[in-house]
């Protein structure tokens, strides 16, 4: 009986620990600063058996925000599924929802900085080869969210000081990838750290007054 010569099956997490990989390196050095023979040398595996996974530099690339699109989807889906009819319409109710929302956004950025890290990144570097990944990627999210404000201001629930929702919307981006990425509230930057606790709790307090604020919740009670 001849001996077979063919190589034996690849580990089925291969390609997820590619991804792992790839996401600290792109998020660290960039599109153009990250090659697949670093990624492949750090995996512990040959670049040939890289592109048995991914058959470009493009597509690994692709596949990184792919998966931070699927596991932001899942989140928000979670919490946007909860918004029923008498959510939308309880000021109270609605406001607690998107609160949770947003702290599940922040917390998720700070157990894992390098998604603060990729889209920087990507934003800085805008690589022509992959310039629709916004489009895939990003802007569903953030029109699930714009949907639901635009139903809560038809209901009445919110009466928004400013007009455009798809910039309240991305201001939340702005503002906590801002947080995590320059990591300071103050000056005093060497004192401070954006994920230890206290400071954690006083940006969420923060975040909390300025969206209470602009999306007009119409309530009187008070935030707690």
């Amino acid at each position: 009986m001849t001996e077979s010569t063919s190589s034996p099956p690849l580990p089925a997490h291969t390609a997820e620990t590619i991804l792992d990989i790839a996401t600290t390196y792109f998020a660290r050095y960039g599109y153009h600063g990250t090659s697949i023979r670093d990624i492949a040398k750090q995996v512990g595996i040959s670049v040939a058996t890289l592109y048995y996974h991914f058959e470009s530099k493009d597509e690994l690339y692709r596949r990184v925000f792919q998966r931070q699109f699927q596991e932001e989807e899942e989140l928000i889906r979670s919490f946007l599924n909860q918004a029923d009819d008498s959510t939308i319409q309880n000021p109270i109710a609605f406001r607690d929802l998107l609160f949770r929302l947003m702290d599940a956004l922040l917390d998720r950025s700070l157990g894992n900085p390098d998604i603060v890290r990729l889209w920087t990144r990507r934003w800085l570097e805008k690589p022509e080869q992959t310039e629709d990944i916004e489009i895939a990627y990003s802007a569903p999210l953030y029109l699930w969210v714009e949907e639901i404000l635009a139903k809560a201001q038809a209901a009445g629930v919110i009466k928004p000081r400013f007009s455009n929702l798809a910039m309240i919307v991305h201001s939340f981006s702005w503002l906590h990838y801002g947080y995590i990425g320059f990591g300071q509230l103050t000056y005093q930057a060497r004192f401070e750290k954006p994920s230890d606790a206290q400071q954690v709790a006083q940006f969420r307090q923060f975040v909390h007054q300025i969206y209470a604020d602009l999306l007009n919740f119409q309530t009187e009670e008070p935030i707690q």
